[in-house]
């Protein structure tokens, strides 16, 4: 009688565990070839980030690990693709940046590159930014909290 009881608290258990990995509510919407990332924005892949650190900055990840490399210049920041904002607003992340006057600080320089990142990362060659280098986008799969 007793087994029987523990056999059938492990199948609810297992039962409730495989139905919470199979249900995800707030999951992203796909984002097939960078398509999602500003229509006419020419995407072109780059590379896939798989548990990458990075720093939230509301519009954007800042990456801990350069993209790439331009004329000496590492471009670590990546911008959200639109359709993903408010999805990961949602996850009410902490923006560590803040904007004085034309410069841009770090809010808590204790606690740098909180979040780990999975997702796609594309070159937008059809948007051109003030600062002759590449604009990068990223379609996020997963965030996590990096301890």
């Amino acid at each position: 009688m007793k087994i029987n009881k523990i056999m059938v608290l492990c199948l609810v258990a297992l039962t409730s565990m495989a139905m919470g990995l199979g249900c995800h509510k707030d999951s992203l919407p796909p984002c097939e070839g960078g398509n999602c990332c500003w229509q006419g924005g020419g995407p072109e892949f780059v590379k896939r980030v798989d548990g990458a650190r990075a720093e939230y900055g509301g519009s954007g990840f800042s990456l801990m690990e350069p993209i790439s490399v331009t004329n000496g210049y590492e471009s670590h920041s990546v911008l959200l693709c639109p359709v993903l904002e408010d999805m990961v607003r949602k996850k009410k992340l902490f923006n560590n940046y803040t904007a004085v006057g034309n410069q841009v600080r770090l809010i808590d320089s204790t606690r740098l590159y909180r979040y780990r990142v999975w997702g796609i990362i594309y070159k937008m060659n059809n948007i051109i930014g003030i600062i002759p280098r590449p604009t990068y986008a990223i379609s996020i799969d997963r965030i996590e909290d990096f301890q």
